[in-house]
């Protein structure tokens, strides 16, 4: 059932074939939902799944934001009043210009998963967490000259 206006009946009937009932209207809000976007260069956005080519050490744009196919969206009526952002259990970016209700940061990776909570206005809160293929970068060489 998702959000609305609804109504609802109630019959009830006894055991003698006597029945009534009763109507009532009600309204069910949208409730809150997390969600976000991914960027190697804070312009291109797109699902973080799909990003391809990372490697450990390699800063990723993270995005919330309503321009975007995927963001989050408070509970009917409210506001969202924080997000905190981790990666692989770590929090990150809780200051910056917008205190611990950054919207745009920035992560060097240091695994794949990065998890954004959100709270409202209403005190509802929800997560969403990516993955992302992140593999070890190349190592560093040197040619030298044989002996």
């Amino acid at each position: 059932m998702g959000a609305g206006d609804y109504v609802i009946k109630l019959y009830v009937e006894d055991t003698q074939g006597a029945s009534d009932f009763a109507t009532h209207s009600l309204t069910v809000r949208s409730e809150v939902t997390a969600d976000f976007m991914c960027s190697k260069d804070n312009l291109d956005w797109q699902a973080c799944e799909t990003l391809s080519g990372m490697t450990q050490g390699e800063v990723i744009y993270l995005k919330d934001d309503p321009s975007l196919a995927n963001h989050s969206s408070p509970s009917e009526g409210a506001i969202i009043t924080s997000r905190t952002w981790d990666q692989n259990g770590s929090v990150f970016a809780p200051g910056g210009e917008f205190g611990n209700n950054e919207t745009n940061p920035w992560v060097a990776l240091a695994g794949s998963t990065i998890k954004l909570t959100v709270t409202d206005s209403a005190g509802r809160s929800d997560y969403e967490e990516k993955t992302i293929g992140v593999a070890l970068p190349l190592p560093k060489w040197k040619e030298i000259k044989p002996f």
